[in-house]
């Protein structure tokens, strides 16, 4: 199995400190429940475009969301 290249951390603690339910993050980036779980299995069907929304809804460079 192969290892997530996105860094989740920074979601979860996102969504924790702005208590937020993975429903309503979702709907926050527009995304839907399965894209976010592929997101945080680390599925290579998650594109840029997907992850740069996650990235403008957190107020956040796209970077961070991957691993270094």
């Amino acid at each position: 199995m192969e290892e997530n290249i996105f860094n989740v951390e920074i979601i979860e603690n996102y969504m924790k400190e702005n208590n937020l339910t993975k429903k309503e993050f979702c709907r926050g980036c527009g995304l839907m429940p399965s894209t976010f779980e592929r997101i945080f299995w680390g599925h290579i069907g998650v594109d840029l475009k997907t992850i740069n929304k996650v990235a403008s809804f957190m107020n956040i460079p796209l970077g961070r969301l991957f691993k270094q």
